[in-house]
């Protein structure tokens, strides 16, 4: 989809985007396949903002002049907390860790945030104790926290993009960016991989409800705000000065574009299609001063992005002018050509600054080591990768802020889903929903009986999607969730504070007639490849509350299908059966905010009105690319329709 409005809301070097080159064979360099080659001339040239003062520069170049080759090889390696030790750090001198989606404090992915601090100061600790004249080079510590501070108990869960998006509301990105950090803070890490700004062109991806919308130019209206909430406006300050932590846009480049929508695949599209469509949010990104950049797992045309200088090198670093940090996936060098977990010299020379190498980093380090010495990656490429790599912790004020216990926000516990925090959520689970039938049973009157059916309706961890507490968001029940309030739990309080009273029946069954019943279904929480499908509709194990819709509707009750998704399905059963029709999306930790939009205010007015409005298109049938049923932007208010 090549989307008109894209000039029109990618920034101010936006108009670029459709410059042609006078030479349209010139190419940057020979690839392997001939059709991913690129024409960097045809990209954008793009403004990085000044992030470092001149002391700050001239600090990094003198550490680099001091710096052993095997303390240049372990910066530019990341290892996972649950594949490296203190004492790992220490030995090898890395540059960073992350956690994964399943990694946690002594193996615990749900250890209280306590230990999630003191494992941060441990880890510094560890890097700062170096021998007489060595340079100390404190840790990075990156994190998935993108809904929210995500892999931590307790924390605000914001809804997924693919909700946000919806929502159409750029200064709400911005706050939910800002909370996200401050969350972060509290525990001690530094940075975020996120946002996520890729442009799902198949919803079969199991990933694309990571992204705000398969239009280019709703994703790029929304780039800089999150990245502004996360990291504050580009500038010399430091970055932990502030309430903020490091951001990272993900995945450079096209992974919304893979053949099938099969996660870590093959983007077989034109060069003009992934500069105009895919390419269009990393523009407000540069210029907003995004400190890293990750790569995809995907390809282009048939060579792996991890390992494309033509993308990396030529287009962002060179004519984009990118001077932050470019890091890859998970073990994501593993699947270039000729490459293994273990080594990949590919990578560094398509631009790469820093292996995600969570559990293959020892070995990585070995060959990366040998490879420098013996001339296969050049000095000078990897002195760029460190000398980056020290820019990302100078700007952030790692050389100067000491351990992360010590540092503003750190071991505010209270901060984690604090009560202003929770609100924001709850606005945007607000402003998210979609309405996409109502014959006038919504709101629901003040004094009502409200039947509650659906085996969606009370549970946290299923409203919250993947990418939530563990890698696919399974496994968990609501006593994990403190603080949070589900589906069931919000309307049970909006139904009881009109004078009514409700009542949860998972199949449907009541003791007294309702006046309406809200029957909650949809998907199941999955992340990356494992939530791939091949057709857009529910598997027949979740569609039982389709059957349960009919079934009251029979008896002549007012339905109000409320769906939990991450992408628009196939459902036109549940639409015909309900009287009213919502998309709740991922809405995450506040579920309160669903109820906010159901029922009315104590006059009997709406107490909210919906300004949800599709991110992509709805489908009319489970293929992909069939019949459509609802337009991209449909979404009907209460007041005055579509």
């Amino acid at each position: 989809m090549l989307s008109k409005t894209i000039l029109l809301a990618a920034g101010s070097a936006a108009l670029a985007l459709s410059a042609q080159a006078a030479d349209p064979a010139a190419a940057s360099v020979a690839e392997d396949i001939p059709a991913a080659r690129v024409h960097p001339e045809r990209w954008p040239e793009v403004a990085f903002p000044t992030v470092l003062t001149e002391a700050g520069e001239a600090r990094v170049q003198a550490i680099l002049a001091r710096m052993t080759l095997e303390q240049k090889v372990g910066q530019i390696i990341q290892a996972d907390i649950a594949s490296v030790t203190p004492e790992d750090v220490r030995r090898y001198r890395l540059g960073s860790v992350l956690n994964g989606g399943n990694s946690g404090p002594g193996g615990d992915d749900l250890a209280p945030a306590q230990d999630w601090l003191a494992l941060a100061d441990a880890f510094y600790e560890a890097s700062m104790d170096v021998g007489p004249g060595e340079p100390a080079i404190p840790i990075v510590w990156g994190t998935d926290a993108v809904h929210g501070h995500s892999n931590i108990v307790g924390a605000t869960i914001f809804p997924h993009n693919v909700g946000l998006g919806a929502a159409r509301d750029p200064e709400l990105i911005e706050r939910i960016g800002k909370v996200t950090a401050v969350e972060i803070r509290v525990t001690g890490q530094e940075w975020t991989f996120a946002p996520t700004v890729a442009v799902p062109q198949d919803y079969r991806w199991g990933r694309a409800y990571e992204g705000y919308s398969s239009d280019p130019a709703l994703v790029a209206a929304y780039v800089g705000s999150m990245i502004r909430g996360l990291q504050g406006p580009p500038s010399t300050t430091p970055i932990l000065a502030g309430p903020h932590v490091a951001a990272s846009t993900k995945h450079y480049l096209a992974d919304g574009a893979t053949t099938d929508g099969k996660d870590q695949g093959d983007a077989a599209i034109s060069e003009l299609e992934l500069r105009l469509v895919h390419g269009a949010p990393y523009i407000p990104a540069i210029e907003s001063g995004v400190a890293t950049i990750m790569t995809s797992f995907s390809s282009w045309n048939g060579v792996k992005l991890s390992a494309h200088r033509g993308l990396v090198t030529d287009v962002l670093k060179g004519r984009m002018n990118y001077g932050g940090l470019v890091i890859t996936d998970w073990n994501a060098h593993g699947q270039v050509a000729g490459c293994s977990n273990a080594s990949c010299p590919r990578a560094v020379d398509a631009g790469i600054d820093m292996f995600m190498a969570p559990d293959s980093w020892r070995m990585l380090y070995d060959s990366t080591l040998a490879q420098v010495r013996d001339g296969t990656i050049a000095m000078e490429r990897l002195d760029d990768a460190v000398a980056r790599v020290l820019r990302l912790k100078e700007r952030l004020g790692l050389f100067d802020m000491g351990k992360p216990s010590q540092r503003a926000l750190s071991g505010e516990y209270e901060l984690l889903g604090a009560p202003d925090h929770r609100a924001v959520a709850r606005e945007a689970v607000r402003k998210s929903m979609v309405l996409l039938k109502n014959t006038g049973v919504l709101p629901l009157q003040p004094g009502g009986r409200i039947l509650v059916a659906g085996d969606a309706a009370h549970d946290i961890a299923r409203q919250s999607g993947g990418w939530t507490l563990s890698w696919q968001g399974t496994g968990l029940d609501n006593s994990l969730f403190p603080g949070a309030t589900s589906l069931w739990e919000g309307i049970e309080q909006a139904a009881t504070a009109s004078g009514g009273s409700a009542e949860l029946s998972p199949e449907g069954s009541f003791t007294e007639r309702p006046d309406a019943a809200i029957v909650v279904f949809g998907e199941t929480p999955y992340a990356e490849f494992q939530g791939d499908i091949a057709s857009l509709q529910l598997r027949p194990e979740l569609r039982r509350p389709i059957a349960t819709m009919q079934r009251l509707k029979q008896q002549g009750i007012p339905v109000v299908a409320v769906m939990i998704t991450g992408r628009p399905l196939y459902v036109n059963e549940a639409l015909n059966a309900a009287d009213a029709f919502v998309a709740a999306w991922l809405p995450g930790s506040e579920g309160g905010g669903v109820a906010d939009m159901l029922f009315a205010a104590a006059d009997g007015a709406p107490a909210h009105e919906f300004q949800g409005l599709l991110p992509t298109a709805w489908p009319a049938t489970a293929q992909h690319g069939g019949e459509t049923l609802f337009p991209f932007g449909y979404g009907l208010r209460y007041a005055h329709g579509p």
